[in-house]
């Protein structure tokens, strides 16, 4: 093999991850989808990794009474964007949808369970912000 082909290479893949990563607006909407569809998993990989067991971790602003809203539209955008951290601010509408479900959230500072027979609301609009941080070069959703 051509010693130049090596470094052509090596420096094609060097620039890779910098073509691809995602703009603090790009991981908020990430976020926030994962936790619209239950995905946990999926949203604590664009979570700091000491804010997963925080109402951030559990992504708090796609849940009412613990249950995930069911997006039904999202807008995102960059507030502030600076060189380590970021502000984006979202305003989304869903719905959800439960039966015999078991809502788990924060109250007075203590986890609270309910149980629920059936809970069904619609058109729900919520707004906010969501701060992020960057970590190894990639923005992570971050908790106060």
């Amino acid at each position: 093999m051509d010693a130049r082909w090596l470094v052509v290479g090596v420096g094609m893949l060097a620039c890779m991850p910098l073509g691809l990563a995602k703009s603090p607006d790009e991981v908020v909407r990430e976020y926030l989808e994962a936790g619209s569809r239950d995905d946990l998993e999926a949203a604590r990989a664009l979570v700091e990794e000491r804010c997963h067991d925080t109402p951030v971790g559990r992504v708090a602003p796609a849940r009412i009474l613990g249950l995930p809203v069911k997006l039904s539209s999202l807008t995102v955008e960059p507030v502030e964007v600076g060189e380590e951290r970021a502000t984006v601010r979202y305003q989304a509408v869903g719905s959800i949808e439960q039966q015999d479900a078991t809502a788990e959230f924060e109250l007075f500072g203590q986890k609270t369970t309910v149980q629920i027979d059936d809970v069904s609301a619609e058109q729900i609009e919520t707004s906010g912000t969501v701060d992020l941080t960057r970590v190894d070069g990639v923005w992570k959703v971050t908790c106060p």
